[in-house]
């Protein structure tokens, strides 16, 4: 009995620090409504995912490659919907960037006072761009934004990075 009770306490701790919290991430999305995605078959890199900001060096103190973790969970993610890598004969060039803006401003309503105020709200965002291949233009476009957390170990960021590339891919022909 004490093992079955010592598995659930244990059980129940590593729930726990599994909570990563997400609610304050954000996506848009806008496809062109002239295009089926699902046509589409394979995709290549149209280069390496781009670090738009991040002017207090964030992103290359984040204890992992935020860029190489990115590039990781798209390719898993295009993979999932049926997408195959073909750098030869790509259907789809895929392109992205991240970027950290450790000194954004967000004007706030005070609880107590009811009166708006500017608030330090560190952000940080990924970008998601689907070009066709043969016509150069722009397929579909999206972007997760998120405040910047307090709590920035590796594991804790690669969680986050993980969902919201899992949500915004999800939109994806959608």
């Amino acid at each position: 009995m004490k093992s079955v009770f010592a598995l659930l306490v244990m059980m129940a701790v590593v729930a726990g620090c599994a909570t990563v919290k997400t609610s304050d991430i954000e996506f848009w999305s806008e496809a062109d409504p002239k295009v089926n995605i699902k046509a589409y078959k394979s995709y290549a890199w149209l280069g390496d995912i781009a670090l738009v900001r991040d002017p207090a060096r964030e992103l290359a103190n984040a204890g992992f490659n935020p860029q190489t973790e990115m590039k990781f969970l798209i390719d898993r993610e295009l993979r999932d919907s049926g997408f195959t890598e073909n750098a030869a004969a790509p259907d789809l060039l895929v392109a992205a960037a991240l970027g950290v803006d450790m000194a954004s401003m967000e004007l706030v309503k005070d609880d107590e006072t009811h009166q708006a105020r500017l608030r330090d709200v560190p952000k940080g965002g990924v970008a998601l761009i689907l070009v066709d291949a043969k016509t150069k233009t722009v397929v579909w476009l999206g972007h997760a934004t998120a405040d910047v957390q307090e709590v920035r170990d590796a594991e804790f960021s690669r969680a986050r990075m993980d969902y919201a590339i899992s949500k915004l891919a999800a939109r994806i022909g959608k």
